[in-house]
């Protein structure tokens, strides 16, 4: 006697190959958009950032004995200024032409080694191109303090999305973070204010949520 598989049970049996082959294909490609490391150039500065980003941009300037390279990648901004690093409003001292540097999760490496920084002075930090921006993310009023003259907001999924220089405001729900940081629940008319990276639901201080 010669037992033959039925059609229903050949498809049974190619399932688990099919299933195997769409999770080597969704892998990879969230091996490609997670963009693990993103490298550019400054002046005589190799940089790498880690993780990397999808959204990046770079300028240089010259102008007379000054000259100041710019890199943001995600929410990293490296600044080389007459061969002075700052990352993120934080100083990391002179370089020493053809040094690499590398922000690892944060962390800054100068060459390979790591580098301890100080943060800029309230004098030393960029002027604001505007005071204050305000605008409307779902059903509630968003303020950044300082402001900037560009800003974004995005929608995807339920979640809203505003971005006002490098501050980052997302509301899903009820819920609120800020720059990836989770403040809790929201109510109905409640306020936003994040100034000078500080938060404020409806005027009261709202601390991160651990």
């Amino acid at each position: 006697m010669t037992w033959k598989q039925s059609p229903v049970h050949r498809a049974y049996t190619f399932l688990p190959l099919i299933a195997s082959a769409i999770a080597l294909v969704l892998a990879a490609g969230c091996s490609i958009e997670m963009n693990p490391s993103v490298d550019a150039q400054l002046g005589t500065h190799s940089v790498t950032v880690k993780p990397g980003a999808m959204t990046v941009s770079q300028s240089s300037s010259i102008s007379g004995k000054k000259e100041v390279h710019t890199f943001e990648c995600g929410d990293n901004a490296i600044t080389i200024s007459n061969e002075f690093l700052t990352v993120n409003h934080v100083k990391y001292g002179k370089l020493e032409p053809g040094e690499s540097v590398e922000v690892n999760h944060g962390e800054v490496l100068i060459s390979g080694v790591a580098r301890k920084g100080v943060p800029l002075t309230p004098e030393e930090m960029p002027k604001p191109d505007r005071a204050e921006t305000t605008a409307n993310l779902d059903q509630y009023e968003v303020t950044i303090v300082p402001g900037a003259s560009t800003s974004t907001t995005s929608s995807f999924m339920g979640s809203h999305t505003l971005k006002v220089g490098r501050v980052k405001v997302t509301v899903q729900g009820n819920q609120l973070s800020v720059d990836n940081k989770s403040y809790g629940k929201l109510l109905a008319g409640d306020t936003i204010r994040v100034e000078n990276g500080v938060v404020y639901v409806s005027d009261k201080l709202r601390k991160p949520v651990r």
